[in-house]
């Protein structure tokens, strides 16, 4: 009985006696003499015997001593293949000579006893019998409170699509070590991905399995395997999911692009929950957050509020994509968005293939100086090596196969090179110099279809080749406007004093050009564009045209 005033705490015998045989009446009661040895959690009791082999049901005896400083509500984990019962000072703690250990794993959390000592030291005597196959007994501590069942708490969801490749995200109850297990419909073997360096498994919470030499527009099937925390064996905890894995080949696919939702929770799954509904988001190949998702990077948040959102959307079958914005930069977990949801090549930016499109996945950065005052969010960033970096990167990626083999060309990224007001500047410029000597121009070195983005919170869409936005509110002076760009620029609206609160795209992509459609906060139709691969336009349904020349006038020879 224990001591409701003490709390409980894990003991341990570490020297102990092996008495083989059946022991003589009143065993319990004193230590016999026998075959010292030490116990390290688990043993096979079959090396101290003589005979071979070992008889089914053979018996022994046990002891140890448990030494106690001051009065202790105690707990000790003891299993035995196949059957022990436990005293201590010759009181009964725990029997399984009736039903037996109950699990095959021999580990001291086969049983949790509690009981109670006073101050001093103890006899431990347990009796063990032999089973079928072994008779291995283990003893030793047990946490306090016993480790969780494990569970899938958020996810999974897939991100970081590309020819041959895939990933799979999600949350667990406790820290957990987990692989994915996956294989191609139709197909009886599993192949299983761990969580894991150099061979060890990384208990975490969070998980993100990269999943590799996929067969492109192969159909695949999955599920998420964990260790169990106290049995340490393997187990499923999630059904089966599916996906298609991406090609270099189809031209019918389509998204679902969102972007600045800085909405208190409720309110943003209400809209997001709205938009999803509107666009038929369920029956998307996969979905783009395009940054700004709240006003700080919220790993926690994020992953109940939007990414469990996304799932019940589908994305445990269809990747979700994340765009950083400039918010995902700040916070106390500013500097961990990559740990969480870094691009194939563990950074913020990427080159990727869906179908016959590469999509560019750029960063647009934080929209301040790092040197701005009075904004210390910006103190830990160094602008100048960032751009550096992302600027030899781009260069790069516009010489990989995926991009020059695409027939088609679609750049996602928080801020655009063009059509904004941007107050700070920062990202447009910085833009503007990365992407523009490619970009820019009616003949362009390389022609793109579409740049999405968001940030400047206004429903816009530029008119190609001219200084026109079509908008659902008259939008500020862009530091440049259309007229030297090829290309138009697909920005949602965000939250702020304009009646279009937020905003949500969906492309259907076919061999002839792109349908574009878009929606408000309240699933209410905004615009119905059709695009042409080679560049015409078709405003089905439009919002109005507003001529905003720019502040820096296009040169002259453009």
């Amino acid at each position: 009985m224990n001591n409701n005033k003490l709390d409980l705490v894990s003991v341990w015998a570490g020297n102990w006696t092996f008495c083989e045989g059946t022991p003589a009446e009143g065993w319990q009661h004193k230590r016999q003499p026998g075959i010292d040895f030490a116990l390290d959690a688990c043993i096979n009791l079959d090396y101290f015997c003589d005979s071979e082999p070992i008889p089914e049901q053979s018996e022994a005896v046990l002891y140890a001593s448990i030494k106690r400083e001051q009065d202790t509500n105690a707990l000790l984990g003891i299993g035995c293949d196949n059957y022990f019962e436990a005293y201590c000072d010759g009181k009964l703690l725990k029997s399984t000579y009736k039903q037996g250990n109950g699990q095959n794993y021999i580990f001291p959390e086969n049983h949790r006893i509690e009981f109670f000592v006073e101050k001093g030291e103890h006899l431990l005597a347990v009796r063990v019998k032999r089973g079928k196959n072994s008779w291995y007994f283990a003893c030793g501590y047990c946490p306090p409170i016993p480790a969780p069942e494990p569970e899938i708490s958020a996810g999974p969801w897939l991100s970081n699509p590309d020819i041959g490749l895939m990933s799979v995200s999600f949350t667990c109850n406790t820290e957990l070590g987990c692989a994915v297990q996956y294989r191609l419909k139709g197909t009886e073997q599993w192949k299983q991905v761990w969580n894991q360096r150099q061979g060890q498994c990384l208990r975490r919470i969070y998980h993100k399995i990269k999943l590799e030499s996929l067969q492109p527009g192969g159909l695949y099937e999955y599920q998420i395997v964990a260790l169990h925390p106290s049995k340490y064996l393997p187990q499923t905890i999630s059904s089966i999911h599916s996906f298609k894995a991406p090609d270099d080949k189809c031209a019918n696919y389509s998204f679902f692009f969102t972007a600045d939702l800085q909405f208190e929770a409720q309110k943003q799954k209400q809209i997001l929950e709205q938009m999803l509904k509107a666009a038929e988001a369920q029956t998307c190949d996969f979905f783009v957050l395009g940054g700004d998702v709240n006003s700080a990077f919220l790993p926690e948040a994020l992953i109940e509020g939007p990414f469990t959102q996304l799932c019940e959307h589908g994305a445990a079958g269809k990747p979700i994509i994340y765009v950083r914005g400039n918010h995902e930069m700040r916070g106390q977990h500013g500097d961990r968005f990559l740990d969480y949801f870094a691009s194939n090549i563990d950074t913020s930016y990427d080159l990727m293939r869906y179908g016959d499109t590469a999509f560019l996945i750029l960063d647009a950065w934080e929209d301040k100086s790092s040197k701005t005052p009075g904004h210390t969010y910006c103190q830990w960033n160094l602008d100048e090596l960032f751009y550096e970096q992302h600027i030899s990167w781009f260069k790069q990626a516009l010489r990989d196969d995926k991009w020059t083999s695409a027939r088609r060309r679609i750049v996602l990224c928080h801020g655009a090179a063009y059509s904004h007001s941007d107050r700070y500047k920062a990202i447009t410029r910085f833009l503007q110099g990365m992407t523009d000597p490619c970009f820019a121009g009616l003949k362009p070195q390389h022609d793109i279809n579409m740049w999405f983005a968001g940030h400047v919170h206004n429903y816009m869409r530029s008119i190609p080749g001219t200084d026109k936005i079509a908008a659902a509110a008259r939008p500020g002076q862009p530091i440049k406007d259309g007229r030297n760009y090829k290309y138009p620029v697909l920005t949602v609206a965000g939250p702020g004093v304009r009646a279009v609160q937020a905003s949500c795209f969906r492309v259907d992509a076919d061999a002839l050009g792109f349908t574009l459609r878009s929606w408000d906060q309240q699933g209410r139709a905004l615009e119905h564009i059709r695009y042409q691969n080679e560049g015409g336009c078709e405003e089905i349904i439009s919002l109005p045209h507003y001529s905003e020349p720019a502040e820096e006038k296009p040169p002259s020879n453009a």
